[in-house]
Parts: C-alpha cells; sequence; structure tokens
C-alpha cells in the first residue's frame, strides 16, 4: 500500500488504485488484459504487455471525459465520487497527460468567468453534461470536446475560438449534442 500523491484520491473515482504501488497496479491491469483475450477471443499471453510499461505511474491518460455541473455560481468540474453521481470538484488529474493537465483548470475558469460576467450565455452552460480532452500521443494535436443536452453554439461559439487561439496545440474544439438523459 502506497500513499497517493493526489490530493482527490481518497474521495474521486476516476482513480481506484492509486493506493497499490506502481508494480502490483501493473500486474493487475495486465492479469485483467489477459483474463479479457482469454475469455472473449480464447487468446492466450498472445500479447507480451510488459512491452508496454513504461514506468509511468502518472500522466499516461491522453484523454479524459469530465462530468460538468453548475452549482450556483460555481462551475463544478471533476469526476464522479465513487458509487454515485456527486461530483468531485477538481482542478487538476495527475493521471492526465502532462500536456493536458493544465487545460481543466484554464477551461473551467473560462467557464467560471462565462457564468459570472455573461449572464445571458451563462443560462445555456447548465445544458453542458461533460468536458472531453484529448490528445494525440504522437503529434501533441489536442481536441476538446462539449458535450451538452442542447444546441450552444452560439454561446460556446467564441470561447471555442478563444481556446483554439490561446490554448497550445488546441486544434479543434467539438459540440457534441446528446439530447437524452441516458446517453
Amino acid at each position: 500500500r502506497v500513499n497517493p500523491q493526489c490530493i482527490y484520491a481518497t474521495s474521486c473515482g476516476s482513480c481506484s488504485i492509486q493506493h497499490i504501488s506502481k508494480d502490483y497496479q501493473w500486474k493487475l491491469k495486465i492479469k485483467k488484459l489477459n483474463h479479457i483475450f482469454q475469455r472473449y477471443n480464447n487468446l492466450d499471453n498472445l500479447i507480451d504487455f510488459y512491452s508496454f510499461q513504461d514506468g509511468n505511474h502518472y500522466g499516461y491518460r491522453n484523454r479524459a471525459l469530465i462530468p460538468v455541473n453548475i452549482s450556483g455560481k460555481n462551475i463544478i468540474l471533476g469526476y464522479y465520487r465513487r458509487n454515485s453521481h456527486e461530483i468531485v470538484d477538481i482542478d487538476d488529474c495527475l493521471v492526465l497527460d502532462p500536456r493536458i493537465r493544465g487545460y481543466l483548470a484554464i477551461i473551467k475558469n473560462d467557464l467560471q468567468n462565462i457564468l459570472i460576467n455573461n449572464p445571458a450565455s451563462s443560462n445555456h452552460l447548465k445544458f453542458i453534461r461533460h468536458l472531453g480532452l484529448r490528445i494525440a500521443s504522437a503529434t501533441g494535436e489536442v481536441l476538446i470536446t462539449v458535450i451538452t443536452k442542447r444546441n450552444i453554439t452560439n454561446n460556446l461559439s467564441k470561447q471555442a475560438d478563444l481556446w483554439v487561439k490561446n490554448l497550445y496545440n488546441v486544434h479543434g474544439v467539438i459540440l457534441n449534442i446528446q439530447p437524452n438523459d441516458n446517453n
């Protein structure tokens, strides 16, 4: 057992095994992958998963799908608390690729500024469900996805343009409209 470096590890449901040593985490992941390959494909030890181990305990995720909510005049951005739909408000995520980690706080701050300073647009922020971040491992190109219940293009397009212009290597912002609660 190890002490997680992440200050959210005990409450955030995204990383449920940070209290386990890096080597044992890797063994658990390999065991799970081998089980999946064996169970669903009837393949056993076909891939040498140990060849993929790079030693990074943090900073290895190249994508994130992060729930978003509004509570009063505050943007709540983070992962769900374990076994609940309550969002643990975060400003950082240690397991994200370091090239996109800082974008969480910047995007959250930008949305917070819209909420406070632009009442006409802020009403539309309540339709945001998730924020997606993805970085291409080889090129470093970043894609931001805003998943909403309704089309809020008119209210978010100016901010999307600013993200592309001001955030390093952001090559696009996509609005993904998911109107149903179950998708």
